[in-house]
Formats: C-alpha cells, structure tokens, sequence
C-alpha cells in the first residue's frame, strides 16, 4: 500500500502528496476517506485528469454527478443545503491558467469547537430553514448543529447564501443570530486560502465547510463534480434539548434583540495554537474550547 503524505493547513483542511489521482487509487482509498472524515477539505497539486478521471475520484466517496453551476461567487456558501440529503461536496480541477483568483475555505467543525458551551448548547435545539436560491418560497429545515456522517463530529450546519431562518423564531430573533454566526463562521482562525495553480484538485465537504470565490472566478476554467449526500442528523436529538435553552434562543429584548444564551458567544483560538503536520490521518481529536470570549455585539446575558 502507497502511504500518502497528508499535512494538515493551520485553519482548515489539508494538503495531500504522493497521490496521482489519474491513475486507480487502490490502497490509498482508506487514508484518503479518513482524510476527507477528518479534515473536509483536501488539496491535490500537480494532476493531470480529465472529466472520467475526476468522475472515477468522486465515485470513492459517493455517487458522482456533474456540478451546477453556482452564481454564488463573492459570497460564502455551503453546497445545496436546502436538499433534505445536502450534497457531500464538490471535487474540483483547475484546467489550464495559473492567473486564477485565490479561494477560501471556512471550517464549520472549528466555528462551532470556538463557540461557548452554553451557545453551543442552545444551537443544538434549533433548526435552520434553508430556501432554494433560485425559489425562495418554500424551505428546508436542517439541525444547525449536527453529527457529520462521516467524522462523528459536532459541525455548525448554516448557510450565509441560503439560511433565512430559525424554525419556531420570529425573523427579529433569528436574523440577529444567523448574522452573528456567519460572522463568527468567517473569522481568520476557522478560514483557509487556497491558491489555484495549473494541476490543482480541491475536494471539500459542504456540510462541513463554507467556499468563497471571487466575484471574478471564470467558471470556464473549471471542471467539478458534486458528490451525493445524506439526510442530516442533529448532534443532539431534539426531543432530548434543553427545552429551557431552547425557549430562551428565542426570547427576545426590546428592540428584537436575541437574547439566546451569549454570555461568551465565541472563543478565540490562541494565534500560537496551530495543528502539526500529519503523515496519517487518525480519528478527528476533540478540541478543549478557550477560555477567552468576544463580544458578540454587547448582548446581554440571560437571568
């Protein structure tokens, strides 16, 4: 069995070596797969594939179907979670130029491992409404936190392009919330920049990750292929929520301000704190959350 080299970024993801995704990935597939469980977003450079080759990749993790094109460029998105079975993600291959635009990548594994305990507890007996982009009159309702199906882990589940609502919240509660989650979801400690380069491959997990393009990316200069889902399952069922916690995510202040359990919202992830390289990826380590807290716009605490 080939062993790969897989090294973990400081923010998200990691970089995959020794891999040649054009040729039949035969033993490789258990490290790749524990990768992909662990960190969601997988970096390969120097490839040479066309459209089978990329095709054959995507059918290892599920079953493969070519992309829609997405008109969410400038803005973080996760893939089309306002499907009961959100798509496991995208691979993508840069063809041709290396003049391409940088794109990001937010880990919604560590937005969530940064909130505080008692946030982390009221989100995880709520449910998110995701709309379709293309027709915003019906939604979806999914966990905003689940059990990621392939790691075990706990991730944050809401979309900045697409989740317009809190279910059983009024939109002067929950766009408040939503608000301060995107933001907390785009800041530098859960957020990596990948560059395209001629050969670059990037898998991701959209249930566990969020993309920005630039509002300049060429769609032309790519080739992708979506990766079928699963229905999601919420981290905490929500018959056994705290039902106390979950009646006061709702409560409101004078003003529709949300009062939803935010003493220390978010913690900061100490700058000096990065991951080591990996060559083998085991199982996803549990992180201890920090003891720092932000002020996520001066909301006060509950009584």
């Amino acid at each position: 069995m080939t062993s790969l080299e897989i090294v973990a970024l400081d923010t998200a993801g990691a970089e995959v070596f020794g891999c040649d995704l054009s040729s039949p990935i035969g033993g490789e597939i258990d490290q790749l797969t524990a990768a992909f469980a662990s960190f969601g977003l997988l970096i390969f450079r120097d490839q040479v594939l066309d459209e089978d080759d990329l095709t054959r990749c995507a059918s290892l993790f599920g079953d493969p179907s070519p992309a829609v094109a997405t008109t969410n460029h400038g803005q973080w998105h996760a893939g089309n979670t306002h499907h009961a079975a959100p798509m496991t993600g995208v691979l993508t291959a840069l063809r041709g130029r290396s003049d391409t635009p940088d794109s990001h990548f937010a880990s919604t594994y560590t937005a969530l491992d940064h909130l505080a305990s008692t946030t982390r507890r009221a989100l995880e007996g709520l449910y998110g409404l995701h709309v379709d982009p293309e027709n915003r009159t019906s939604a979806t309702r999914h966990p905003i936190v689940i059990r990621h199906p392939l790691s075990g882990r706990k991730a944050l589940f809401v979309n900045p392009a697409t989740t317009v609502g809190i279910e059983g919240m009024t939109d002067d509660a929950a766009l408040p919330l939503l608000n301060q989650l995107f933001e907390h979801g785009q800041s530098t400690e859960c957020v990596a920049t990948i560059s395209w380069e001629p050969g670059t491959v990037v898998l991701w997990d959209s249930r566990a990750l969020w993309r920005l393009d630039p509002p300049n990316l060429d769609p032309e200069r790519f080739v992708a292929v979506e990766i079928a889902g699963t229905e999601l399952v919420a981290a905490v069922p929500q018959d056994s929520a705290d039902p106390s916690l979950v009646q006061r995510a709702g409560a409101t202040l004078a003003g529709g301000i949300i009062t939803a359990a935010m003493t220390g919202i978010a913690e900061v992830m100490d700058p000096e704190r990065v991951r080591p390289d990996v060559e083998i990826v085991a199982e996803a380590p549990d992180r201890e959350p920090l003891d720092d807290g932000l002020d996520f716009g001066g909301l006060p605490p509950l009584e």
